[in-house]
């Protein structure tokens, strides 16, 4: 086999210097030109303001149907059984206050064979 270059290979290979020419021609001469860099400056600082101002309002209409929608999700099944609801949160609030003064218990006991200790 013999480890020849394709020709786009070697066109783009041609063209490399000369698009890193055309790079530089453009931007000497935009800084040739220089006041229209700063009109051309508040334009991109007034567009990138009204894309983040975009941004952040879709950002909030998110939130908001995603609060409601949240809402709406827990409040169905609290309004349909309310009793089941509420022996739930009796029974989860139960259990946490267990674990609590179980975590406390054994921290008094440690405390206490290290006194004795």
């Amino acid at each position: 086999m013999v480890n020849e270059s394709s020709p786009v290979q070697t066109m783009s290979a041609e063209r490399q210097p000369d698009r890193g020419d055309e790079v530089m021609q453009r931007l000497s001469r935009e800084l040739e030109r220089g006041s229209r860099g700063v009109a051309d400056d508040s334009r991109i600082r007034d567009a990138a303001a009204w894309a983040m101002e975009k941004a952040s309002d879709a950002l909030q209409a998110a939130a908001l149907h995603l609060r409601d929608r949240a809402a709406a999700i827990v409040a169905s099944p609290i309004r349909n059984d309310p009793v089941r609801a509420v022996l739930i949160a009796a029974g989860v609030g139960a259990l946490a206050m267990l674990l609590v003064l179980s975590s406390m218990r054994s921290g008094a006991r440690a405390v206490e064979r290290r006194v004795r200790g």
